[in-house]
């Protein structure tokens, strides 16, 4: 027995539903940046905020893909030494191993340290440029399933 049903017509492109994950994807993707790129700069603000400073000596450049670290060696308050690598560091050319240099360093935890700067890191353009993303991304996909609701008969 031949079925009566009519087939339906192949239709070229992504589903619908596929198009939804890729879009749901991206948008996930977008904010867990933007929720990483927050997290950082709260958790030196939260250093900053407590951190003691100290006067400290290069001991060592290690370099890393694009750029650089530096490795510093100071004391603390209670006297103890520590060795530290600031990968915060602003990228310098000029400063060599001996060279003196101010950190901040939290008292709880000596080997996180920071470059001594007063002004805490600022990632609003980031996170402005991933809200950006993700409204983009939001406004193709509502573009995208009006148009095909629109097309269906």
């Amino acid at each position: 027995m031949v079925s009566s049903r009519p087939k339906r017509p192949y239709r070229a492109g992504l589903s619908s539903r596929v198009t939804l994950g890729i879009t749901l994807a991206g948008l996930l993707l977008a904010s867990a940046v933007g929720v990483g790129a927050v997290a950082v700069q709260q958790d030196e603000n939260d250093v900053r905020g407590r951190a003691l400073e100290a006067a400290a000596v290069v001991t060592e450049r290690v370099d890393i893909r694009g750029g650089y670290n530096v490795r510093v060696r100071f004391t603390t308050a209670t006297g103890r030494e520590v060795v530290a690598l600031l990968a915060d560091f602003p990228r310098d050319p000029g400063l060599r191993p001996g060279e003196a240099l101010h950190v901040r360093y939290d008292p709880e935890r000596p080997d996180r340290t920071l470059w001594d700067a007063r002004e805490p890191l600022d990632f609003s353009g980031s996170r402005n440029a991933m809200a950006g993303l993700s409204a983009v991304l939001a406004i193709a996909a509502i573009t995208f399933f009006a148009y095909v609701r629109l097309r269906q008969p």
